[in-house]
Formats: structure tokens, sequence, C-alpha cells
């Protein structure tokens, strides 16, 4: 089992959100601050190994209690190729397409590892060390 933590999306600061804007397959019963953006990110994250096309993303989020059971194919695969690709073009991404392979990883998830692997095999000697180690 994979387990993974997905923290929220950059708030917008300052607006205050009075009511849920409506979206087409995901239901008004949600939290103010989950977006299709979230849905997706969060299905990203629960990829195994981080990595996956862009169907295995759209089944991770068929699974989440906020969608509609009756969205079609079509409309779920439109939402999930748009919000991947607002992801992709954030300043970080969490998400990269590899296009050697066709799939989608989610980056969070290799940096972890890289950072993990890196820190068994070479023990910086300040935060200095850590901070410029070349990933």
């Amino acid at each position: 089992m994979v387990r993974s933590v997905v923290s929220p999306l950059k708030s917008c600061r300052g607006k205050t959100l009075i009511k849920v804007r409506d979206h087409y397959i995901i239901k008004c019963n949600r939290p103010l601050k989950f977006t299709a953006l979230c849905l997706v990110r969060d299905a990203a994250a629960r990829l195994p190994e981080g990595v996956g096309t862009r169907a295995d993303i759209c089944v991770l989020v068929r699974d989440s209690q906020f969608v509609f059971e009756d969205s079609s194919d079509s409309q779920i695969n439109k939402v999930v190729g748009g919000a991947l690709d607002r992801l992709h073009y954030e300043n970080d991404p969490c998400v990269k397409y590899e296009k050697r392979w066709h799939q989608w990883a989610y980056s969070s998830k290799r940096k972890l590892y890289v950072f993990k692997f890196y820190t068994q095999i070479f023990t910086p000697r300040s935060t200095y060390d850590l901070v410029n180690l070349q990933i």
C-alpha cells in the first residue's frame, strides 16, 4: 500500500470564499478550497511509485468521494487533462510529464526518494552542503 500526504494548494490570501463554485463533475458538498486541481493533484500523489498515465490518474480521480458517480469517462478525461497541464506549468510543478515513457510523474515523491537515497550515501557536514546538493 502506498501512503502519501498531500498539502493543500496555495491559498489566495485576502480573498474569502463564501460559496463553492459549481463544477460539472464535482459535488457541491465539498470543502471550500477543494477544486479540480486538488482532486487531480491528490490522485497523482496516490499513483503507485508516483508514476502513471493519464488513464491511471482518471481511475484514481473517479475513486474520490466528491466526484459524481454518473460522470462520463470523457468528462473526467477532459478535467484531468486540463488540471495536469495547469499543474505542470506552475513555478514549482508537483507533476511532470516524462516524454520518453509517455507518463506523468508526481515529482514531490521523486524528490523525497532522491533525498533519502543521497542522505544514506552522503552525510552532509552542514546545512549548506545539504542545500547545495545537486539532485
